[in-house]
């Protein structure tokens, strides 16, 4: 999930360390210790901070049905502040889903401000909205422009066709609601809202705690390389101690959400 940013952020990486290596040979005069700087250095442990992170997150959510279209998607839906459902959505075939209410429920208490998108003022919307006690109905998203729809994720059901694999489904659409689905669910569950949001935002936390993970090892090896502590070699497996960490951090996120559907799954039983 190597990107042109990566790419550039890595040449900057060992351009900095080079300079850095430079610095510490002018002002030691010991050789040893600027190659061991290099050799401890990691930049994949800060680069790889994000994708791993966000390979983690999709494999985890395709386990339970849920394709993620870009690797962008569960970063940008971390952001998230409005979730927007049509009539379709919350009350197929016009009878309201039981746990529509508790579910609402659980995702304001997430911070999220739900809404019903009512296109044209749906007949029964007011009705439908105090069912499923959404406060806030509209009949559209603003412009895209507007920060409101660009906080937003439309949810919307994919009605039955035979001519599609993609059959009962759920359509997530973030920040646009005209754009392609974002987010595909291969039910019409809405009970995977929480577990979607909660993964993203899990996505975020575990990107930035390999940022500080790798930035800092990479300052104290580089440090612990100019005071003369690491010789070359364990330069070396400070190196790959390094990236271990921030990989074993991001593959954390899957192996919880494994360990979730299990309990879940003997739960049910």
């Amino acid at each position: 999930m190597h990107t042109e940013s990566n790419n550039k952020t890595l040449l900057k990486s060992y351009a900095v360390v080079l300079g850095v290596a430079v610095l510490i040979y002018w002002g030691t005069g010991d050789l040893s210790r600027a190659l061991t700087a290099l050799l401890a250095f990691s930049p994949y442990a800060f680069v790889s901070a994000k994708p791993t992170a966000i390979s983690a997150a999709i494999r985890s959510l395709g386990e339970r049905g849920i394709r993620i279209r870009t690797s962008r998607t569960p970063e940008r839906l971390s952001h998230m502040e409005n979730i927007a459902f049509t009539p379709e959505a919350i009350a197929p075939a016009d009878t309201m889903q039981s746990d529509v209410p508790q579910l609402i429920a659980r995702l304001r208490s997430m911070g999220m401000h739900p809404v019903l998108l009512a296109p044209g003022g749906a007949k029964g919307a007011a009705q439908l909205a105090a069912q499923a006690d959404i406060r806030d109905i509209r009949t559209g998203l603003p412009p895209l422009s507007d920060p409101f729809a660009v906080s937003t994720a439309l949810v919307q059901k994919v009605a039955a066709q035979r001519s599609t694999s993609e059959e009962n489904c759920l359509h997530i659409v973030l920040g646009s609601p005209a754009g392609d689905a974002d987010i595909l669910c291969t039910s019409d569950d809405l009970s995977q809202l929480p577990l979607l949001l909660r993964t993203a935002r899990q996505v975020r936390q575990k990107i930035e705690q390999n940022a500080v993970f790798g930035y800092t090892l990479n300052f104290i090896g580089i440090g612990l390389a100019a005071a003369g502590i690491l010789s070359p070699f364990t330069g070396a497996l400070w190196h790959a101690a390094s990236t271990a960490l921030v990989l074993l951090n991001a593959e954390s996120l899957h192996s919880a959400q494994v360990r979730e559907k299990k309990f879940a799954f003997s739960k049910a039983l």
